[in-house]
C-alpha cells in the first residue's frame, strides 16, 4: 500500500493576493462590527441625553411649583383678616371674663 501525497504549488503572486484578500474580509468584517456597536452606542447616548433633558425640564417644572406654593401658602394659610377676627374673638372673651370676675368679686367684698 502506498501513501500518495499531493503537492499544491501556488505562485506567490496568487499566495500573495489570497493573503491580501483574506486580510481585507477580515478587517472589513471588523470595520462593520465596529460601525454596528459605535452607532449602536450613539443612539443609547442620545437616548439618555433626551431622558435627562425630559427630567430636568421636569425637575425645573416641579420647582416652580413649588416655589409658587411656598409664596401663596402663607398668604393662603393665615391672612391677617383672618388674624384680626380671630384676636377679636380672643378680646371679647376675655373681656366677657373678666366682667364675670369682677361681678363676683363686687359681691363678696
Amino acid at each position: 500500500m502506498s501513501v500518495e501525497t499531493s503537492v499544491v504549488s501556488f505562485p506567490v503572486w496568487q499566495l500573495t493576493s489570497m493573503g491580501i484578500t483574506v486580510l481585507l474580509a477580515f478587517f472589513g468584517f471588523v470595520f462593520t462590527i465596529w460601525k454596528t456597536v459605535t452607532a449602536l452606542r450613539d443612539r443609547d447616548a442620545k437616548d439618555a441625553k433626551k431622558c435627562a433633558a425630559k427630567a430636568v425640564a421636569k425637575a425645573n417644572e416641579n420647582e416652580k411649583s413649588i416655589l409658587g406654593l411656598r409664596a401663596e401658602l402663607p398668604i393662603e394659610y393665615v391672612r391677617r383678616e383672618d388674624w384680626i377676627r380671630n384676636q377679636t374673638i380672643i378680646e371679647a372673651k376675655l373681656d366677657g371674663l373678666a366682667d364675670k370676675l369682677d361681678n363676683q368679686g363686687g359681691c363678696r367684698g
